[in-house]
């Protein structure tokens, strides 16, 4: 009836793509609104770990220990990934109640890094003290020193599977109507939406509160999630170790 509005992360698509029995939805068929926000996902190091880049990465001796708060979070998705696409030497150590306990962990050595969205890094490292963003997804112009991991990609096979990343931060915040919502209903919505994000004052108040602000619209969104849960089974047969319950 257009009451009832959700917002939305990472785990909505994900849950559905590892086949999770509890899920009880198909999410393309929410009637999503927008995003206020691409939210990509960073990897970070604690100072101890002594790596500072993604080379660094590559050739450590050692699986690096990469806290994570849950199958379906970004902090065990982007990992296993990576892993997939690169190699890279590392170990997700997961149980982790939240982004503070990671926190607490790669200051306590009981870990080295995670790969986090940038909100969560944002709130965890607000200065970046004491870490180091090696790596990042999407298209945000934040942290432009940090290599993009698209950038890294060398093969077809590699492309395809960082593709997977990019289109999981266009979907990771997201509001949206549920299934059988009058579509004029969510239009009057989507429009206040997009009217909301083009807004001088709220863009204004949002930069001053290090609010990022760069909307994607609720079709954009649709056809992210559309697209994730497209996936072959040849890619999500790499996911799906790390996402399952």
């Amino acid at each position: 009836d257009g009451l009832t509005l959700g917002y939305f992360t990472l785990a909505l698509p994900m849950a559905q793509l590892a086949r999770n029995p509890a899920v009880q939805f198909d999410a393309r068929q929410f009637e999503f609104i927008g995003s206020p926000y691409e939210d990509p996902a960073l990897c970070t190091f604690s100072k101890a770990s002594g790596i500072t880049t993604f080379q660094q990465w590559q050739r450590s001796p050692r699986p690096l220990k990469l806290g994570s708060t849950g199958p379906d979070s970004m902090t065990a998705v982007m990992p296993s990934i990576l892993l997939a696409a690169f190699g890279l030497p590392m170990r997700v150590i997961g149980g982790y109640k939240g982004t503070p306990e990671i926190r607490l962990a790669m200051i306590g050595g009981e870990v080295d890094g995670t790969c986090l969205n940038m909100g969560g890094t944002n709130n965890a490292w607000p200065t970046r003290s004491g870490v180091t963003v090696v790596l990042r997804s999407g298209r945000s112009a934040l942290d432009p020193n940090v290599p993009l991991v698209r950038s890294l990609a060398s093969t077809a096979r590699q492309r395809e599977l960082i593709d997977v990343i990019d289109m999981l931060t266009l979907v990771s915040r997201t509001y949206a109507f549920p299934p059988g919502t009058p579509i004029e209903r969510r239009d009057i919505v989507r429009r206040a939406f997009e009217d909301t994000m083009r807004d001088s004052a709220y863009v204004a108040e949002a930069r001053t509160a290090s609010i990022l602000v760069e909307p994607l619209t609720g079709d954009a969104v649709a056809a992210g999630v559309r697209r994730v849960l497209s996936l072959p089974s040849s890619v999500t047969a790499l996911i799906a170790p790390a996402s399952a319950p």
